[in-house]
């Protein structure tokens, strides 16, 4: 998804039944500046996130449907961060969220 001039792009996940399509509006994870995405199924009602640098602006930890079981077969989803800090990388930078940004301005 295009999102304008202030950012590149946004990744949306959607889980949709076999051969349904995503509607607007029910993605389970908005992201941007993502890196190394991967989407694993551990098990049939379990969905791994894994990624190494994200920025999550909505998530949603499980997915059910009405035309599954009435919204009874309930798909677990799971974020699976593979550094310590989750926005570490997100622009190509190692700095460490504890470290305040270096500016050209000095503290008296």
């Amino acid at each position: 998804m295009d999102g304008g001039a202030t950012v590149d792009f946004s990744y949306n996940l959607f889980v949709v039944p076999v051969g349904g399509k995503p509607k607007n509006g029910t993605q389970i994870l908005v992201a941007d500046r993502v890196k190394n995405l991967t989407v694993k199924w551990r098990e049939p009602k379990r969905l791994e996130v894994i990624y190494d640098a994200a920025r999550i602006f909505n998530f949603f930890n499980f997915w059910h449907d009405r035309d599954l079981d009435n919204y009874g077969y309930i798909v677990e989803i799971r974020l699976v961060p593979n550094n310590p800090s989750q926005l570490e990388g997100s622009r190509g930078s190692k700095q460490s969220l504890e470290e305040p940004p270096t500016t050209g301005a000095s503290r008296q």
